[in-house]
């Protein structure tokens, strides 16, 4: 698969995936004679993930720590794990503070409703 194609299966924009190339985030990439870049279904897999990675909010440098891990094979599945585990526990906490806005706006919400319902009921 070329560039364009692995850009709209994995919703990364083709500068995002260069830049991850040269960030080593994603390696070993075949090319062709004329130094196209040809994307295989486990290079699909694996941009998949980091863009799954980044929108769960994992940062560039945790990302470039994970692709090591992962690159160096199941050696290092505990570590991926742990990571893995990190990355869940941030999440929950960014959807618990939402949570929390979320109903800080509610309450504003009603509080503002029941403020024009007073002013339209007099």
């Amino acid at each position: 698969m070329k560039i364009r194609e692995i850009s709209k299966e994995t919703g990364l924009s083709t500068s995002t995936i260069r830049y991850y190339e040269q960030q080593n985030l994603i390696r070993g990439v075949e090319r062709d004679k004329n130094g196209i870049r040809n994307f295989s279904e486990d290079d699909k897999k694996w941009i998949k993930f980091l863009s799954s990675v980044k929108r769960a909010g994992l940062s560039l440098e945790q990302m470039m720590h994970y692709a090591e891990l992962f690159y160096s094979k199941n050696e290092s599945i505990p570590q991926r794990l742990e990571v893995t585990k990190q990355c869940r526990e941030s999440l929950i906490e960014k959807m618990n503070e939402i949570k929390k806005g979320i109903e800080f706006l509610d309450h504003k919400i009603d509080y503002y409703n029941e403020k024009i319902y007073r002013k339209n009921k007099k």
